[in-house]
């Protein structure tokens, strides 16, 4: 059982998003830490002013959160294929004008984190302020005896802010043809 990075990539026409609005404690999304009981229902993200001309909503919206924002066929694709103990909470996506785009996007926020990473045979940099978060990689190796066989997404203890899926679904994501979706090997990741 292999895994890769989930990116999300904004081609020519799709939006990229700014900061998630609305929400004071969205550290919480980015360390898995469940937030449902307490996500407000007035949360948004608005469409960058970098790219004005960018209306199209992808599948997967990129975001300066690097929160994993997705449109409703793709969330139930998730829900019914990664078999991950997750979060959907909903939010609205605001156009330039700052008028609803959608209010059917979720943000995915995968609970499921394993401590996973060969700590001996990686090169990490650990963060300065958070001692138990790892900031970088020269080189990562996982263990992935440390997975469950039947795991297919999930987030790395030491390194929780980007998900991992299992080859086998990320080529299930792209076969559908959801847009926004791209998919980075962990042999090689630098960060």
């Amino acid at each position: 059982m292999a895994f890769v990075f989930w990116k999300t990539r904004t081609d020519p026409g799709f939006c990229s998003c700014t900061a998630l609005r609305g929400f004071d404690e969205e550290h919480r999304i980015a360390y898995a830490q469940p937030v449902a009981d307490r996500f407000p229902d007035d949360t948004s993200y608005k469409m960058s002013d970098e790219r004005p001309n960018d209306i199209q909503l992808a599948d997967a919206v990129d975001n300066h959160d690097n929160y994993l924002l997705v449109s409703p066929g793709l969330r139930a694709f998730l829900e019914a294929e990664g078999g991950a103990r997750a979060e959907f909470l909903p939010t609205q996506i605001l156009n330039h004008k700052s008028r609803v785009a959608s209010d059917e996007y979720v943000i995915v926020n995968v609970l499921d984190v394993y401590d996973a990473i060969d700590l001996d045979r990686s090169e990490v940099k650990w963060n300065n302020i958070d001692p138990d978060k790892i900031t970088r990689f020269r080189k990562l190796v996982l263990d992935e005896e440390r997975i469950p066989a039947d795991c297919r997404v999930l987030r790395l203890k030491h390194f929780p802010n980007r998900l991992l899926v299992r080859e086998d679904l990320a080529e299930a994501i792209q076969d559908q043809g959801f847009t926004g979706v791209s998919f980075v090997p962990t042999d090689g990741f630098k960060r």
